[in-house]
């Protein structure tokens, strides 16, 4: 049983031994919060993010350029990519994982191989949303004058506390598993440059 879980921590988390078990169980239940989360909004909060946006204008076409102005992609259409990247991600460690390496040969420059990518996903994508959304919460309540709108339209997001909630803990969700990773990664750098220096007394 133990065996069983030791192994789905490590596929949930896209480790390689030697990870501890506190990084894998941590990115593995991270993984599991995200999946969760992801599939119980998709039906309710995120169902129709552009019919949840209501504009003052009656006129066709109005309220979907605004959406555009306002969101050029829905915060869980942004967070579903990064999820599948991080998919693709765990897919590919596990098929490394499964490979036959030669006897002797140590695991540690693969788990920290490992532990950048999701480092690079992790941190790319937080850039990212920084970028488009220029913070981390998107305004309820904004003006927009896009064509074809008569005027300058006043529209209103729904459910934007929800949508708020969302985005919070996916980004917190985010930022700790990068700093989990970057941990690793400096304790497989200071791990080896004790081997090195316990080896080098010996010779």
């Amino acid at each position: 049983m133990e065996l069983d879980i030791e192994m789905i921590f490590t596929l949930l988390s896209g480790s390689q031994p030697p990870a501890s078990y506190y990084v894998k169980s941590s990115l593995a239940l991270l993984f599991a919060v995200r999946l969760v989360i992801m599939i119980v909004t998709a039906k309710t909060t995120w169902n129709d993010d552009l019919g949840d946006l209501i504009c003052n204008s009656t006129r066709a076409g109005c309220r979907h350029e605004c959406y555009n102005n306002y969101s050029i992609i829905s915060p869980f259409n942004l967070f579903a990519l990064q999820f599948i990247f991080i998919i693709t991600l765990l897919i590919v460690v596990a098929f490394l994982q499964n490979l036959k390496q030669p006897i002797g040969i140590s695991r540690s420059p693969a788990n920290s191989h490992c532990m950048l990518a999701r480092m690079l996903i992790e941190g790319a994508f937080l850039i990212l949303w920084l970028v488009i959304y220029h913070g981390l919460l998107r305004h309820p309540n904004f003006k927009c004058d896009a064509n074809p709108c008569e005027h300058i339209v006043v529209c209103t997001m729904l459910q934007h506390q929800q949508k708020d909630a969302f985005v919070v803990v996916m980004y917190i969700c985010s930022l700790a598993c990068l700093f989990i990773c970057a941990t690793e990664v400096e304790f497989s750098k200071s791990s080896s440059k004790i081997q090195n220096i316990r080896k080098s007394q010996y010779v």
